[in-house]
């Protein structure tokens, strides 16, 4: 599974298939609550969100030979727009369905302002969050829904670090007092 729709009512998940490798599929929470495919290619698809809003999904395909970012509208139909260019992953929905963010083959995290025309998406200007800075891991951060607070593990430089002291036969140390 990747994720929920807003409204509870989806849940998309990943399903492998002989002839289209990985692909998005999914799954009703009510009504007849059988799966379908929705995105289904002979790339392989993964990841997966809804927009805030349930009305876009972002994925990501390696159909150009590298993963890339796109956003199709849900249920559909519609096209899709490619989101990422140079390869980009991870993506996740920012300030309310404003923006896109996703990270880059070299771990640097780049938000896309978009904005819902009806049908269509209109896609703005690109900039590097963090200043650019790229993240300590590939995937070893989170954020909050609306975009304004990350989590990410950052190793400490061994200059900041604390020293470790260790004392051996302490115990000849107490006796001696």
């Amino acid at each position: 599974p990747s994720s929920f729709s807003p409204d509870g009512s989806f849940l998309a998940f990943r399903k492998q298939a002989g002839k289209t490798r990985w692909d998005i599929w999914i799954l009703p929470l009510k009504g007849d609550k059988k799966p379908w495919p929705f995105i289904a290619t002979p790339a392989s698809e993964s990841g997966g969100e809804f927009s805030p809003d349930g009305k876009w999904f972002s994925y990501n395909s390696d159909e150009s030979g590298k993963a890339e970012l796109f956003v199709v509208s849900f249920p559909g139909p519609g096209g899709k727009r490619q989101l990422s260019s140079g390869g980009g992953s991870a993506g996740f929905w920012m300030n309310d369905g404003r923006e896109i963010a996703y990270a880059t083959p070299d771990r640097k995290l780049i938000a896309v302002q978009i904005s819902a025309k009806g049908s269509n998406l209109e896609i703005g200007a690109s900039r590097p969050l963090f200043g650019g800075d790229p993240l300590p891991a590939a995937r070893g951060w989170s954020v909050t829904h609306d975009g304004r607070r990350f989590l990410a593990a950052i190793p400490l430089e061994a200059a900041v670090a604390p020293p470790l002291t260790l004392v051996t036969n302490w115990s000849a140390a107490l006796t001696r007092r």
